[in-house]
């Protein structure tokens, strides 16, 4: 891994629409920004924060990801998701999520954790 800041953040912005719907089998639920879309964001933002330090014949995988969905945001509307390194412990790299939507409500927080190795590791782990 290269060396890490812990602070370090990366954020997306995503203007809801209806592909990210609560909706379970084709049965719409809500016509709201859904908690699985929140999930989903969550991880990509921490996944790209991670790419940053990855050495070239290092890879991540997903490890844990605790989220609590604490505002409804309707579709169309836009969220901001950001993840920050929180820190890095043996080889886990550990990332605070916060979010909110475009009228400044906070809609979620909590943390997600990825698992990096070595490809060659992960590769051995997949084939056993």
């Amino acid at each position: 891994m290269k060396p890490y800041k812990i602070g370090d953040y990366f954020e997306i912005e995503v203007k809801t629409d209806e592909r990210m719907r609560a909706e379970f089998e084709g049965v719409l639920i809500h016509n709201l920004y859904s908690t699985w879309s929140l999930v989903y964001h969550a991880e990509l933002c921490a996944r790209r924060l991670l790419e940053k330090y990855l050495e070239d014949d290092e890879q991540g995988i997903g490890y844990s990801i605790c989220i609590k969905h604490l505002a409804p945001t309707k579709i169309g509307k836009k969220v901001k998701i950001k993840a920050i390194l929180r820190g890095v412990e043996n080889n886990k790299f550990i990332c605070d999520i916060e979010g909110y939507n475009e009228d400044g409500k906070k809609i979620a927080e909590g943390y997600q954790i990825q698992v990096f190795m070595k490809k060659e590791e992960l590769l051995r782990k997949l084939e056993g």
